[in-house]
């Protein structure tokens, strides 16, 4: 079933969300769960590879449409919000320095739960890469 982009509804499915024909639902029901104040943090992943439509990376290119318009929407409701992306190794991104300025100040002042995690850890969690 296809929604239109202002119907919110959304009805809890246990095998998950569709993403390409549910983004305004699951970026209502994202804003649902959480409060302004809350901290959140959204790290987008999804895939299509092993699906069998998706011969040529169409599928693939719905999906990051659809996720960067949950993002929008999510975002302009929580501008606090946190956006982080996977990269693989085999992946080059270009970083404004403000950017980087910005990544060392939060690891500077992250909570010291996360800093003794860490330590306790040898290092292992909660590891900037």
């Amino acid at each position: 079933t296809t929604h239109s982009p202002d119907d919110t509804t959304f009805l809890y499915n246990p095998k998950g969300a569709n993403l390409l024909t549910q983004g305004p639902q699951i970026a209502q029901w994202i804003l649902d769960q959480t409060q302004p104040k809350d901290e959140l943090l959204i790290l987008p992943l999804a895939h299509a590879s092993n699906c069998e439509e998706n011969g040529d990376g169409e599928v693939d290119t719905r999906l990051a449409v659809s996720m960067d318009l949950i993002l929008q929407r999510v975002l302009r409701q929580r501008p606090q919000a946190i956006l982080c992306q996977y990269l693989s190794p085999t992946t080059v991104m270009v970083l404004p320095p403000t950017a980087a300025t910005s990544a060392c100040k939060r690891l500077e002042d992250r909570p010291k739960w996360e800093k003794w995690t860490n330590t306790l850890t040898m290092g292992k969690w909660l590891t900037p890469s």
